[in-house]
């Protein structure tokens, strides 16, 4: 297993990469759960670091007007252990072995376990997003209807390999997209921002469809190479991948999911972007 992943290391704005060293604390701070095994489980992912890319944009959408750092870290508190806790579900749901590195809780510790520290980080952040007021509460609680319907609909597909291209977009719109859309918009609300900033960050936050079609196609590009090595025993297994795979070369073949990558390499240079976010 590889070790943990330094928060904040990829990013050229100093300011974002002080704010993100400080969100470590305050992450491992928000899960004092009176049971110790639930707060290991709870900070199993959390302790594994990771980019804290949607805290970086959230961080980054405050510059465009003046946000109280306090609050600034409150929300990112509150965004990352959302993001964190859908993490947990999705595990549990895809029969994941693995995560940011080591062992998935839910082959840790059983589908159960996994699922009730998911629904607690959710519980923890919904607390979170409640001391920011009544509007920041409204945007991360529509937020999350859309990430439950979305994380649905990719159960109800699961067995249809001609998913057209029409309903994965929005899987992944409502999926990932999401939570990219959040955090610019809860930015630009903490800093007063225009609404004409605050409407084009959120437009910029839709980056998270190709962020998402890329890691479909990656997985599915997985999915296809490792038939080749799986016993015939794990039948379901095997027959998803496949599915997978299909679904993932069919969107490819038809150019929708394959344009935007070539534009998310060509042309947005996503981290680019956000090291050129300014101090």
């Amino acid at each position: 297993m590889t070790g943990p992943q330094t928060p904040g290391d990829w990013l050229s704005c100093g300011r974002v990469r002080t704010l993100l060293a400080r969100l470590e604390a305050e992450l491992a701070g928000s899960c004092t759960a009176g049971d110790t095994q639930l707060r290991v489980m709870a900070l199993h992912v959390i302790r594994r670091g990771g980019k804290r890319l949607r805290p970086a944009l959230l961080m980054l959408s405050s510059m465009y007007g003046r946000a109280d750092e306090t609050r600034v870290l409150q929300a990112a508190v509150a965004l990352e252990l959302t993001h964190v806790a859908s993490l947990y579900h999705d595990d549990v749901m895809d029969r994941a072995s693995a995560r940011r590195g080591d062992v998935s809780a839910n082959a840790r510790w059983g589908n159960p376990q996994a699922s009730f520290a998911g629904t607690y980080l959710f519980s923890r952040a919904a607390e979170a997003w409640a001391a920011l007021g009544d509007e920041a509460n409204k945007l991360a609680a529509r937020m999350s209807v859309r990430l439950c319907v979305g994380q649905l609909r990719e159960v109800e597909y699961a067995w249809n390999p001609e998913m057209d291209d029409d309903a994965h977009l929005q899987v992944l719109e409502m999926k990932t997209a999401s939570l990219f859309e959040l955090p610019c918009r809860i930015g630009a609300l903490l800093a007063g921002a225009q609404q004409l900033h605050a409407d084009a960050l959120a437009r910029y936050g839709t980056i998270g469809d190709q962020v998402q079609a890329q890691q479909s196609l990656v997985d599915a590009t997985r999915a296809a190479f490792r038939l080749s090595t799986v016993r015939y025993e794990k039948g379901i297994d095997i027959y998803l991948n496949v599915l997978d795979a299909q679904r993932g070369l069919y969107i490819a073949q038809q150019g929708l999911i394959l344009t935007q990558l070539i534009k998310l390499s060509n042309q947005v240079r996503l981290y680019a972007v956000l090291g050129g976010g300014g101090e």
